[in-house]
């Protein structure tokens, strides 16, 4: 286990098109507020090596941190299905972690964009993997997976079975090397393609079925039409997960908990950017104050 600074060193993995990577430095902000000592690895399907390198001098003058990129095989991605609209091909990169990582490392927490840190992770990011792949916080959609669904791509949910959101989880990437091959995950992304709902969640959940450790709500907390939590539950928290619509930086779906990231968004220099998001948001809630008043009519 490396030791840098009395802090232990964490390793995080992240993959974006053009599009999520703005959202992904706040996100990274975040994260370094609360944890001092981790390295990004970014697996590269699509962006330029301009636009990477700007993205890597960005982390490393604004959060003082180092980001490896990694660059993809295009052709890995060639037959894999976007059913799902708000999700990118790049997300499938995380089934390839163990692949393409440095032999030298043994784990790394994958992190989507939508997500906010706001405590110290190094803890739960140590935890031991209990001999399982990887580890993450049951979905909480999973009532609404109905048997149905789960026999038509091998879910079988129940009893010692549950079913992970995969925006937050912990790679056991020592185990995966051993256990797993890229032509396996490949075959069954092909085998599943007409049949999946969310991507390669719906990929992971099948493929590491039994083999997963469950980590707390608390460690992927996530935001659904969420109106209030108490004080308590508050600080038990380690990320905000903003999913499905829940869009901190939507319009249309500002939150009780949008503040969040947008007071990292402050702190890291966009507070423009904030202005002109709460000034268009008035404009639209007034809009729709006076359609739902003449519709009422």
């Amino acid at each position: 286990m490396q030791e840098h600074d009395n802090h232990r060193h964490m390793n995080v993995l992240i993959s974006a098109d053009k599009k999520y990577l703005n959202k992904y430095k706040t996100m990274l902000y975040s994260l370094k507020k609360y944890n001092s000592d981790f390295t990004v690895y970014f697996l590269n399907k699509s962006l330029s090596p301009r636009i990477m390198k700007k993205f890597q001098k960005y982390l490393k003058k604004k959060i003082n941190c180092d980001c490896v990129a990694i660059d993809m095989d295009e052709a890995l991605y060639e037959n894999l299905p976007i059913n799902y609209d708000r999700i990118s091909l790049e997300t499938y990169s995380r089934l390839f972690a163990q692949f393409c990582l440095p032999e030298e490392l043994d784990r790394i927490i994958w992190l989507d964009a939508d997500v906010i840190c706001l405590k110290n992770i190094e803890d739960s990011y140590f935890q031991d993997f209990d001999n399982k792949s990887l580890i993450g916080t049951i979905d909480i959609a999973e009532d609404g997976v109905k048997e149905e669904y789960q026999d038509k791509i091998g879910l079988d949910l129940g009893g010692a079975h549950h079913y992970i959101n995969a925006g937050i989880i912990i790679l056991n990437l020592k185990k995966l090397r051993e256990t797993t091959t890229l032509q396996s995950i490949l075959e069954l992304c092909v085998k599943l393609k007409d049949s999946i709902k969310y991507q390669d969640q719906d990929i992971i959940n099948v493929l590491y079925k039994g083999d997963i450790k469950y980590e707390t709500k608390y460690f992927n907390y996530l935001l659904f039409y969420t109106e209030s939590i108490e004080k308590e539950e508050l600080e038990k928290i380690h990320f905000f997960h903003y999913i499905e619509s829940e869009k901190p930086w939507r319009i249309k779906s500002h939150n009780a908990f949008s503040n969040y990231w947008w007071d990292i968004e402050i702190e890291r220099g966009n507070r423009i950017k904030y202005y002109a998001y709460t000034f268009v948001r008035k404009i639209y809630m007034g809009i729709r104050k006076v359609y739902l008043r003449v519709r009422g009519a």
